[in-house]
């Protein structure tokens, strides 16, 4: 059995990352939400560099605020921090969006993002 938690994005999440890894956790996923938390990647590749085996995942990343080919970019950054470490954990219009009543717009982008991510942390298309 996987065990992992999905944290609030700080500066300090490293520490927690740090101690889920020391207690035998398998992953933690990171929030992606601009207006509530921290930046995402930043705090996934300070937990890189402070850890060596715990696998490190955005929970959910909004296609409307990430452009696919800079999100892929950040993501074969931190996979050159943490080689196999580094998760992308899917796309939709996050949950502060959709409780504004949204008819979720960005729903229709999901799968290029997705697909898009996918072969730019392969390596089909890395360069930044």
């Amino acid at each position: 059995m996987e065990v992992g938690i999905q944290l609030a994005t700080s500066s300090e999440a490293w520490k927690i990352v740090q101690r889920t890894e020391e207690l035998g956790f398998n992953h933690d996923w990171f929030y992606d939400t601009q207006l509530l938390c921290a930046a995402p990647f930043l705090a996934m590749a300070a937990a890189a560099m402070k850890t060596s085996k715990i696998r490190l995942a955005t929970g959910v990343l909004i296609p409307s605020n990430r452009i696919a080919p800079a999100a892929a970019c950040a993501f074969a950054s931190l996979n050159q921090l943490a080689p196999g470490r580094i998760d992308f954990r899917g796309a939709g219009v996050g949950k502060s969006f959709a409780k504004r009543g949204s008819d979720h717009q960005y729903f229709d982008h999901g799968d290029d993002f997705g697909n898009g991510q996918s072969r730019y942390v392969c390596g089909e298309q890395i360069g930044c």
